[in-house]
């Protein structure tokens, strides 16, 4: 997968919600398999780890301005995956 598909792939996923940046997708993912805010269906939970899994294969790195945030958003990424596949949301 490109960088662009994965681009594409997280647009058509949020194209109709108020939040479209990774960072507001992993907390909103989070929020919706801990029950925190309205639980999200599992077919969804596995799509959204998927384009998230594709967006760090795809990953571009930022310049050395960028760097430190860049790697923030990274990381709560690699962390949002963990802990969603780490919550029994598989049977809902």
């Amino acid at each position: 997968m490109t960088h662009q598909e994965a681009l594409k792939w997280q647009e058509r996923l949020f194209r109709k919600c108020d939040y479209h940046d990774l960072c507001s997708i992993c907390m909103e993912l989070r929020s919706g398999v801990n029950g925190y805010a309205d639980e999200w269906r599992s077919v969804y939970i596995k799509e959204v780890i998927g384009m998230l899994r594709a967006r760090l294969e795809t990953w571009r790195e930022a310049g050395k301005r960028e760097e430190r945030m860049d790697n923030a958003v990274k990381e709560l990424v690699m962390a949002t995956i963990e802990e969603v596949e780490s919550y029994d949301w598989r049977q809902k």
